[in-house]
């Protein structure tokens, strides 16, 4: 009677602190017990195990499982069931695969609810489909809290494969509840399945399950991933949930992705009608519609009234400067920011340098670039080429050059359109020998030059009275398959025109069929003023 009182007092005490959360204490009590020889009950190791899960102790709860078989206990689906909840995280999801597949007690729904739960916790839908093939083996009938969990874990697998096993299960089912219909929502979105969402909530209705704001939420969420915004605003009009500021976020990113800036704004309008608060999702949402919609002094406006803008905020009024060009509201916002914990990245940086690229300010956009090196940003393809862009449209040739070999000396690519703005500046600059050299050494650069490329080597030197190049690039420029534009074939025929070369005019246009441009006036004006220049204007028929 002593032992078995002793018995029962360790027991309750174990089942007491396990309950309290006391997971230490209570396995304490198991290992004290076994020590002592006094035996516990399979609840206890149950309960503390549980409790062991609760806290994440996965080895402690493995390790009780063991202690069970000192007391010659054998675990019960429950034992099983805790267990597996505790292996979750990490690579101990194989630990609970093993204990499913090679439990000594038959696994029940619940235990196989479970089960799945880690597989979707651990992104394992390879597993999940593994277990529910067991189910008919050991006999246990899926409910609907298995079938839900099933669902869940689908979620990443491939849809063709997730769909066919909802519907195999599914038809076992007799009754589905909003769980079911939005864990099934949610998967149609990350899929892009918005048709398929947009069923099942038709489907929802149909059967008489009332939709939650959860299942409203990911019903919107499929819309924006779809771009369907009239869909989206739908369900949003719908009464059955009161809409929180996801359901509107959810809603406006579905118009800002289809364009539909307005309804961005007036959803924006609405949620403060409804006094729901805004988040930060929301605040670069209505940033981004002000930024589409070249709104851009609304953008600095709202970006003005947050109390904690992010990095998201900061481009985006950045870039709505940018597309307004508006390059020095640009340069203050980089200011501003650097002021903030949103320090400027290479994104914003690179939207502010553009800005000043766009308003021919090379000094402002060379100003950003090593204003950019000494906060130890590097500078990118895009940003150096809009750096020599910059300094092509103010005529720094010199300048321009020197940021062309920057990108070679950094490890990174001149392309196409790096080497035609040093070019165009090169050109503007009238700096003959250097274009041609620049463009010549496009091919060893890895960068093969286009139509702009050859126009800006001729227009150089034309430009410098170099007539006898200019046929010669034309001829290259046919040679690496690039048809003369009407730009290339009057800078050449002006360039001999200035040289008096009259018979070489009047040969181009007569071979302008194997160019193909179109002679125009300035043709025409050419070729008659080098026939005039020697005399021979009876040469050129009009």
């Amino acid at each position: 009677m002593a032992a078995e009182a002793m018995n029962s007092s360790t027991d309750a005490a174990v089942r007491s602190r396990a309950r309290a959360g006391n997971w230490q204490a209570a396995a304490k009590l198991l290992a004290d017990a076994c020590a002592a020889n006094i035996s516990c009950e399979v609840i206890s190791f149950n309960s503390t195990i549980s409790s062991c899960a609760r806290a994440a102790q996965w080895q402690v709860a493995l390790n009780l499982m063991l202690q069970m078989r000192g007391f010659a206990l054998l675990p019960t689906v429950v034992t099983q069931t805790a267990a597996i909840a505790a292996c979750e995280g990490g690579t101990r999801w194989r630990f609970a695969m093993q204990l499913y597949a090679c439990s000594e007690s038959s696994p029940d729904a619940v235990c196989c609810s479970v089960a799945l739960g880690v597989c979707r916790r651990t992104r394992r839908w390879q597993c999940a489909e593994e277990l529910l093939a067991l189910l008919p083996l050991v006999r246990v009938h899926a409910d609907l809290a298995c079938f839900n969990a099933a669902l869940a874990a689908l979620e990443t697998a491939s849809w063709s494969r997730s769909l066919a096993k909802v519907e195999e299960m599914w038809a076992s089912l007799s009754s589905l509840d909003s769980t079911s219909f939005t864990t099934g929502i949610s998967a149609c979105a990350k899929h892009g399945e918005w048709q398929v969402a947009l069923q099942l909530l038709s489907k929802m209705m149909t059967i008489s399950v009332r939709p939650n704001r959860i299942t409203l939420n990911a019903a919107i969420n499929a819309c924006a991933q779809g771009i369907a915004w009239p869909s989206a605003l739908a369900i949003l009009s719908m009464d059955t949930a009161t809409p929180n500021v996801v359901t509107f976020n959810a809603t406006a990113s579905a118009c800002a992705k289809a364009g539909q800036w307005k309804l961005t704004l007036h959803l924006f309008d609405a949620m403060q009608a409804l006094r729901v608060e805004p988040d930060q999702i929301t605040f670069n949402t209505v940033l981004n519609g002000y930024q589409v919609a070249g709104l851009w002094r609304l953008a600095v406006a709202l970006l003005a009234t947050l109390a904690m803008p992010d990095k998201i905020s900061f481009t985006t009024v950045i870039s709505a400067c940018e597309d307004s060009g508006e390059w020095q509201a640009a340069m203050e916002l980089i200011s501003a920011m650097a002021e903030t914990k949103a320090k400027p990245q290479l994104l914003s940086r690179s939207a502010a340098l553009s800005a000043a690229e766009k308003a021919g300010e090379w000094t402002a956009a060379l100003f950003q670039l090593e204003d950019m090196e000494e906060a130890a940003t590097t500078p990118n393809e895009v940003v150096l080429n809009a750096a020599i862009s910059a300094c092509e449209k103010g005529r720094q040739w010199e300048r321009a050059s020197q940021l062309l070999g920057s990108l070679q000396r950094r490890g990174l690519r001149a392309d196409v359109i790096s080497f035609s703005a040093a070019l165009s500046a090169c050109e503007k600059g009238q700096r003959w020998l250097w274009a041609v050299e620049l463009l010549f050494a496009m091919p060893a650069a890895g960068s093969a030059a286009n139509e702009i490329s050859f126009n800006a080597a001729i227009s150089a030197c034309q430009k410098a009275g170099c007539w006898k190049l200019c046929p010669l690039l034309l001829t290259e420029m046919a040679l690496v398959r690039w048809e003369a534009t009407d730009i290339s074939l009057n800078s050449v025929l002006m360039a001999c025109e200035q040289g008096g070369r009259w018979p070489l005019v009047l040969q181009l246009l007569e071979d302008a069929s194997g160019f193909r441009p179109r002679a125009d006036s300035i043709s025409a004006s050419a070729a008659i003023g080098a026939c005039e220049r020697q005399g021979q204007t009876a040469r050129w028929q009009v």
